[in-house]
């Protein structure tokens, strides 16, 4: 009787060791793998200073995405962040600075449904970073924008349900969009955008 036993046991020892060679496979594939690119380091307040008007909104905004990919953007660590560098990043998500001739680039609020599961600016977010920009009415169109995303079971496909909004959205924000209220909102909170880890 106890030898049969034995026997099983010395036959179990092969199976326990398979998954602990799986884990220890997987664990030295990872430390030989090519490492990723090195993101660049985030911008400090004396090189944002430096920016010009034309490009200050673009690399603030680039500077801000970089480091929320860097803390992971699924993880919501950004949301930690002081409120200006939230507001900037939420804002990005929605309006770009392509310079004075060139109207305001604005996906449409449909494009920022797929995005609602990761942790990225929400309608609510984006509509905040307005109401502090002091863009009320741009802040209510977003936030009807809101309205009707929680309304929809699916993301649209085909003909947006969104389309008059967008179209109300550019209306609000005018042909210069709010782009010199960003700049100023930029400049006046270099510390707190700084300090976004």
């Amino acid at each position: 009787m106890v030898r049969p036993v034995r026997q099983q046991r010395r036959r179990r020892w092969p199976l326990l060791l398979l998954p602990l060679a799986a884990v220890a496979a997987t664990l030295l594939w990872y430390e030989r793998r090519e490492p990723g690119p090195d993101l660049p380091p985030s911008l400090t307040r004396a090189e944002v200073e430096a920016l010009s008007e034309a490009a200050l909104v673009s690399a603030v905004s680039n500077d801000l995405r970089l480091r929320m990919s860097a803390a992971g953007a699924t993880s919501g660590r950004w949301r930690s962040w002081p409120e200006p560098a939230r507001h900037v990043l939420a804002w990005s998500w929605v309006e770009a600075d392509h310079g004075a001739q060139a109207p305001p680039r604005f996906p449409g609020f449909a494009a920022l449904l797929p995005n609602a599961g990761q942790r990225m600016p929400t309608f609510a977010d984006i509509a905040d970073a307005y109401q502090a920009l002091g863009a009320a009415p741009v802040a209510a169109v977003v936030r009807e924008a809101e309205e009707l995303a929680r309304g929809l079971e699916a993301p649209p496909e085909g003909a947006t349900p969104f389309a008059a909004l967008d179209r109300r959205f550019l209306q609000v924000l005018g042909r210069g969009g709010t782009v010199a209220v960003m700049r100023a909102y930029i400049r006046a909170h270099l510390d707190e955008i700084a300090a976004a880890p």
